[in-house]
């Protein structure tokens, strides 16, 4: 501690200096500096921190802005597959719906004939692979007409068998005998007709139901569905 401290010190302590205004001055003096200073070290330390966190933000908003438009663009284009899809698959529908209404008549011209001729002994080719088919377009675009679908094919394929044990029954009887015959296409006919009635009503069951499904399909894709008949 050198000389001048020590008799500042000392002052102080005796309370010599308390009644001495220039020391009074110094210290608001000094103060003032020192609180200046201060204030003007905080404030150049806030503006800098201000503009590096301006900064920072700024980077950070680019940044955010950036993967938005990334994500807008991603959503927009995802939109459109999907719509663009959307009207595919109503197309393919619509497409596939009007074979599967034309493959019914396909299987009721191609099947009746020869089921009708095998009860009189008149034998023909036989092709089932439209019933296949059928089955194959209900099974693979149209999942509600699939049961109704078996139920019509499952009833031909029980005319097919009947078809054949008729045909084969009258080909075991000589054709001189026409009353043994007659006596065989009766009985050929009592095991076909309820067959028959079977395979109709399960046809009805089927355009009933393809009428529901024919509503949907028709129905474009921005329009809203249609309630099940008889809930309007």
């Amino acid at each position: 501690m050198d000389a001048t401290t020590q008799a500042l010190v000392a002052d102080l302590i005796t309370g010599r200096i308390v009644g001495n205004w220039m020391f009074w001055l110094m210290v608001f003096l000094v103060s003032a500096a020192a609180t200046i200073a201060a204030s003007y070290l905080k404030g150049y330390g806030t503006k800098k921190g201000e503009q590096l966190a301006t900064k920072e933000d700024f980077e950070i908003l680019k940044t955010q802005l950036q993967a938005t438009t990334r994500i807008t663009e991603e959503i927009k284009n995802e939109v459109g597959h999907i719509e663009w899809r959307t009207r595919e698959m109503y197309s393919t529908r619509r497409t596939k719906l009007e074979e599967f209404v034309q493959q019914i008549g396909t299987v009721t011209s191609m099947l009746d004939p020869w089921v009708s001729d095998m009860q009189t002994g008149t034998f023909g080719s036989l092709d089932s692979e439209c019933l296949n088919r059928l089955e194959m377009l209900a099974r693979l675009y149209f999942p509600p007409l699939f049961a109704p679908t078996m139920g019509f094919t499952l009833a031909w394929r029980s005319l097919i068998q009947q078809a054949l044990a008729a045909g084969q029954a009258l080909g075991r009887i000589d054709q001189g005998d026409l009353q043994a015959r007659q006596k065989q296409m009766d009985e050929n006919l009592s095991t076909f007709k309820p067959l028959h009635v079977e395979m109709l009503v399960r046809r009805s069951a089927l355009e009933e139901t393809v009428v529901t499904v024919m509503q949907d399909v028709l129905r474009l894709p921005d329009e809203p569905p249609r309630a099940p008949r008889g809930t309007e």
